[in-house]
């Protein structure tokens, strides 16, 4: 309740984090929500290349925002900064939901979408393995074992480098 109250501001603030200006998105917020609501395919540009996909998820992931859809019964996503509608009006056809598809967009805690999940181990070092210990800092990261010096190994699973190249 304290964190709501107006007079917050002088007492905390939250820092550390940069945010896209999500006005700019309005109007795909508006088609792509009404689209996956719907279960409704959707057209549009992507750095110029057209896309024709079933829309799952918006998905504000470090920062960014995210449409999560199935192209060519594939699961990616699509940055919306990149994306842009042409203005032929066009009803798109209706699509059947994939179970299968909604269950990894809920249970995946990031936007790189695969079936080939690796794991990496990771040597941590003993003056940072504290920060490791507090909170999740890589995906499904898992404790392995603390080491004599005081470092950990940790465990995760990927299904692309840059969910800890940013980190490393």
């Amino acid at each position: 309740r304290e964190l709501l109250d107006s007079r917050a501001h002088q007492i905390y603030s939250a820092k550390g984090n940069s945010f896209e200006d999500a006005s700019q998105f309005k109007e795909l917020f508006s088609v792509f929500g009404k689209a996956i609501q719907e279960h409704r395919q959707t057209g549009f540009l992507y750095k110029g290349e057209p896309r024709l996909v079933q829309p799952y998820r918006l998905i504000h992931h470090h920062g960014s925002w995210y449409l999560a859809a199935t192209r060519k019964g594939q699961l990616r996503t699509y940055r919306l900064f990149h994306i842009q509608f042409t203005h032929s009006k066009h009803e798109y056809s209706l699509f059947i939901p994939d179970c299968d598809v909604i269950k990894k967009v809920e249970d995946d805690d990031s936007i790189w979408f695969g079936e080939n999940k690796k794991e990496v181990i990771l040597s941590i070092n003993n003056e940072v393995a504290i920060y490791f210990k507090l909170r999740r800092l890589v995906p499904e990261q898992q404790i392995l074992k603390e080491l004599n010096n005081g470092g950990l190994l940790v465990s995760s699973h990927i299904n692309h480098n840059m969910q800890l190249l940013p980190l490393v």
